[in-house]
């Protein structure tokens, strides 16, 4: 079953935010002569980090969303993601997560490390 970001979470705040391409080539040095290097797949994946201030009900939402989703092992559609040009929607995996606790009962900060697949940059 296909889990969709739920729209009572706000989108990630640009601040903490952070993005990397990873390379997708294997370099491997040899003897002698230049390094051979091996394309690894043709399938590019972005990493990232993300913060989203939430609310209680935001954080049990949050919370939902991650167990729908096998604890980040599934695909999320619909992920708000701003790489630059605004919000725009993605399909995503959470790979990791943070809560801190800004005002006790009240608000959190949810730091969220993710991956898509999707180059959507404008």
């Amino acid at each position: 079953m296909p889990v969709t970001w739920a729209e009572v979470l706000p989108d990630m705040l640009v601040q903490g935010y952070n993005a990397s391409h990873r390379w997708n080539v294997l370099e491997t040095q040899m003897e002698s002569g230049p390094q051979r290097r091996t394309r690894m797949s043709a399938h590019y994946v972005i990493n990232g980090t993300g913060t989203l201030m939430l609310n209680k009900a935001q954080m049990a939402e949050l919370y939902n969303v991650l167990d729908a989703a096998n604890d980040g092992a599934d695909w999320i559609s619909g992920v708000r993601l701003d790489m630059g040009g605004g919000p725009k929607e993605h399909r995503a995996r959470i790979t990791g997560f943070q809560v801190n606790v800004v005002v006790p009962d009240i608000l959190w900060r949810a730091i969220l490390w993710w991956e898509t697949d999707e180059r959507i940059l404008v």
